[in-house]
């Protein structure tokens, strides 16, 4: 500050920069000046040579740089907040009428500046849009980080004065967010399905209440709340065809075929799933993922994929499963790729490959710690720990499949659970250890029962019985063979016949 003082007009014009950040141009700090250009560029090299600035290329293509974020700041806060306002109101407004491709790059900048200047609709409408680019790129925490600071605003505004519009806008944006960075069963994604789905109500917005349905979907599923993931998905599609939209419709015809999946009906899943597979543009395709959360064209291959390998088509699966992969790398949807990804590795697993497996659960723990997609990063710990223990490496292998176990149970996760149940008393079973092998399918078949998840029913049965046998043949054989007949039983109802197969 002393230094700053003893620069006369020249501390004037720092002030003034260090409202539109540690970096500007000139030509956005001569638009929001009262200075001449002649005096304003001397006060510039003045700081310059004070060693305040860096300058970066040569007036009036310019570009200054505060030489650390504490002068900056030192500048700035020498500013009464009464002077402070009108200049962020000043330099938003030159950005919006002088450079609009710089609005388009950075609409956050925009959004700070009117946020400061305490114009507080007009900054909300900036977070929005900034949130939604941030959404288009993927970047999934600064989305919500953009979108949470607009809905700040809107809880300091006037209730009267708040536009429900610019609300919903804001809810809507943070759901596939938080899908992405906290997983599908959090509460957050809960709070903002259920205040989008409210707003839709009361605006009347067919398109945003499907949007919220498949939130609402997603936090039920994927606790294995089927019955009322059930309510919620038959909900969407009724609002899908409303809007006849296809690529709505055909979204919520992919949640409805993998519930179905999950639910063990192998035959209706395929033909839901077949009318999810409509036509696919890829522009149209990503723009949904980013407002839903996810592609039902690769999200919908990889789990008709999951359904030709149960139904004994394992050739024809590994087909499929490498268009989904290669559709989702195409489609450049993170959340989209990381599910298509974690659905591979658990595949690889049903199918007994470890090889498959241990290369897949490295590419999707890997994707997902670089794209912040955390809810697939667990489940890559699930398959790597079980190719661990294919590998012999027992203890290791199930120290990583219970570090997945505990992290989606910590985020609500309960799909899919009794699966690896199955696959998990299968390995302890391989070194004798039969009893924590059969206390782990007791609790999968009471899973089964409590959710209605029946995918891995049959598996759970034949592992059941393996163990039994495995653990005293002669006076097991009666209780095995029941398991092995109701397994069976079950995969032929489902017309699951690979895993008919393993239990004949």
């Amino acid at each position: 500050m002393a230094r700053l003082d003893l620069l006369g007009a020249a501390k004037e014009v720092a002030q003034l920069a260090a409202v539109l950040g540690r970096a500007f141009p000139f030509a956005l700090l001569r638009a929001v000046s009262d200075v001449d250009e002649a005096p304003l560029q001397a006060a510039l090299s003045r700081l310059v040579d004070a060693e305040l600035l860096h300058q970066r290329g040569v007036s009036p293509q310019a570009t200054y740089v505060f030489k650390h974020a504490l002068i900056q700041d030192a500048a700035y806060q020498s500013l009464l907040k009464s002077v402070r306002q009108p200049y962020h109101q000043r330099g938003a407004d030159a950005l919006v009428e002088r450079f609009p491709e710089d609005v388009e790059a950075r609409p956050a900048y925009v959004a700070h500046h009117y946020t400061e200047a305490g114009l507080l609709e007009k900054a909300i409408r900036y977070w929005t849009h900034a949130g939604q680019l941030a959404l288009q790129r993927s970047a999934n925490l600064e989305a919500i980080s953009h979108f949470s600071k607009g809905l700040e605003l809107l809880n300091v505004m006037p209730p009267a004065s708040v536009d429900p519009r610019q609300e919903l806008a804001l809810w809507l944006g943070l759901c596939p967010a938080y899908i992405a960075t906290r997983g599908f069963s959090t509460p957050e994604v809960e709070w903002a399905a259920l205040r989008s789905r409210e707003l839709c109500e009361k605006l009347g917005e067919v398109e945003g209440a499907a949007l919220a349905s498949v939130g609402k979907f997603a936090f039920h599923f994927v606790r294995a709340e089927l019955r009322q993931a059930r309510v919620d998905a038959d909900a969407g599609l009724a609002l899908a065809q409303r809007t006849k939209d296809p690529q709505l419709v055909a979204l919520m015809n992919m949640l409805i075929g993998d519930l179905c999946y999950w639910e063990g009906n192998f035959g209706t899943a395929r033909r839901c799933l077949s009318e999810a597979l409509i036509p696919w543009d890829v522009s149209k395709a990503k723009s949904l993922a980013e407002r839903s959360g996810l592609d039902a064209h690769c999200v919908g291959l990889a789990y008709v994929a999951h359904i030709e390998f149960a139904m004994g088509y394992p050739d024809r699966s590994q087909a499929t499963l490498a268009e989904s992969l290669r559709d989702a790398q195409l489609l450049g949807h993170a959340q989209s790729r990381g599910h298509c990804l974690g659905l591979a590795g658990w595949l690889a697993v049903f199918r007994r490959d470890p090889v498959a497996a241990r290369q897949l659960a490295n590419r999707t723990i890997e994707y997902c710690r670089e794209q912040r997609v955390m809810f697939w990063e667990a489940s890559g710990y699930l398959v790597d720990g079980w190719a661990l223990i294919q590998e012999g490496k027992m203890h290791e292998g199930t120290e990583r499949m219970h570090q997945g176990f505990t992290i989606r149970r910590a985020a609500g996760a309960a799909l899919v659970h009794a699966s690896f149940q199955a696959v998990l008393a299968e390995c302890h079973g391989m070194v004798g250890e039969f009893d924590t092998g059969l206390t782990l399918i007791e609790e999968g078949l009471a899973h089964v029962e409590w959710s209605g998840e029946r995918t891995s029913e049959s598996e759970l049965h034949r592992v059941r019985g393996a163990l039994l046998l495995a653990k005293a043949a002669e006076a097991n054989t009666e209780a095995a063979t029941q398991c092995f007949d109701r397994a069976i039983a079950v995969a032929r109802q489902q017309g699951a016949k690979l895993l008919e197969l393993r239990s004949t």
